[in-house]
């Protein structure tokens, strides 16, 4: 699984929905919305991605967003040093 570390989890604008925020590769904000409470949200500060790609040449990744941000972006791109891996142990 992959996780992208988000800038901010807020209350969103009805009950049972907060407004998360991320940073994208040039470090500009992106915007949208997710099921869930604030204060459930608040130690985790980190949302589950999917990994399109990675640019060789930067290491940003391409990833795809649970929902569509403000803007309308589905996928945006993201310093690496914002993705968690969590790999799997093999018990």
């Amino acid at each position: 699984m992959v996780f992208l570390s988000c800038a901010s989890i807020r209350a969103g604008l009805m009950d049972g929905e907060v407004t998360v925020e991320v940073k994208n590769y040039r470090g500009e904000s992106e915007y949208f919305r997710a099921a869930g409470s604030e204060s459930s949200q608040k130690e985790a500060q980190f949302i589950e991605v999917g990994v399109i790609h990675q640019d060789p040449k930067t290491s940003a990744y391409l990833v795809e967003l649970p929902m569509e941000t403000d803007s309308g972006a589905r996928r945006i791109w993201v310093p690496a040093s914002a993705i968690v891996v969590n790999e799997p142990s093999f018990a």
